[in-house]
């Protein structure tokens, strides 16, 4: 389903606000019913419309990384605390998704790539974090167990 390109209604660029009305552009094959829950999951709920003609305008989409491709930076695990505690990517600081809106402005604007456990939630929160503004945000493709297969490199435990 991913990714979504979401237009503000009446602007062309910039992330739409939470109160902001936005229309949506969709590919065909993409479900209109499942891209509306997904934005109500994550506070947008001024939809105006979807766009009935193809969009050739900006689009914005968030970047997948498969876990063999990976380059341990700055990292962003919003699991629940005892998933994230039962093992993680070294490193990786620790948000729960549930916690995001109100503390992206903890995360630091670097370059950034958000993991869960197979990347529904990451796929959230990173929308969240460009929501607030945050532009450098890539996906992990699948979770930390991904990364430890992929790298041979075990994952740490605790908080």
């Amino acid at each position: 389903m991913w990714p979504v390109r979401w237009h503000q209604a009446g602007r062309s660029s910039g992330a739409a606000g939470a109160g902001t009305p936005f229309v949506i552009v969709r590919d065909a094959d993409q479900d209109a019913g499942e891209i509306v829950w997904q934005a109500l999951k994550i506070g947008y709920e001024a939809l105006a419309g979807e766009l009935a003609e193809p969009w050739d305008g900006r689009q914005e989409r968030i970047t997948m990384v498969t876990a063999d491709r990976l380059e341990v930076g700055a990292a962003l695990d919003v699991r629940q605390d005892s998933e994230y505690a039962a093992g993680h990517v070294p490193g990786a600081a620790h948000i729960e998704l549930g916690e995001l809106p109100v503390r992206a402005v903890d995360v630091p604007r670097e370059p950034t790539v958000v993991m869960c456990g197979h990347g529904e939630r990451a796929m959230t929160a990173a929308s969240l974090l460009a929501q607030a503004g945050h532009r450098q945000v890539r996906v992990l493709d699948g979770g930390p167990d991904d990364w430890a297969k992929a790298t041979g490199q075990p994952l740490e435990e605790g908080t």
